[in-house]
């Protein structure tokens, strides 16, 4: 399979999915679902844009940490911290807020398939 992800986005993946999707519980975390690997196949069948469009957005949220006290990005930030950063983005500034509600939205998406 042809990787639609840079190394860079597939760090920031990791650890939305790790974050939104946590291990324990009764289901699989998102990472034991394969989630990363199912959000690449099926990128891989996006437009151009499309792909372009989900790869913004989480470029996006991984760095809007750097604009915040955090001056980390999203990936680099302890797990406790990335709770409370993806906790606070749906009453966010815009960008941060548009960039979550996209991945949520994706993840979600892909996690009930």
């Amino acid at each position: 399979m042809t990787r639609s992800l840079t190394d860079f986005e597939q760090r920031a993946l990791r650890a939305l999915v790790e974050t939104m999707f946590p291990d324990g519980g009764d289901l699989p975390s998102g990472l034991d679902a394969g989630t990363i690997e199912r959000i690449e196949s099926w990128m891989s069948r996006f437009t151009p844009g499309s792909r372009g469009l989900v790869r913004a957005m989480i470029s996006g949220y991984e760095l809007s940490p750097l604009l915040s006290r955090q001056a980390r990005p999203f990936s680099s930030l302890s797990p406790r911290e990335r709770e409370r950063w993806l906790a606070g983005s749906p009453s966010a500034w815009t960008a941060r807020k548009e960039s979550y509600n996209g991945i949520r939205t994706l993840l979600t998406r892909l996690k009930m398939l």
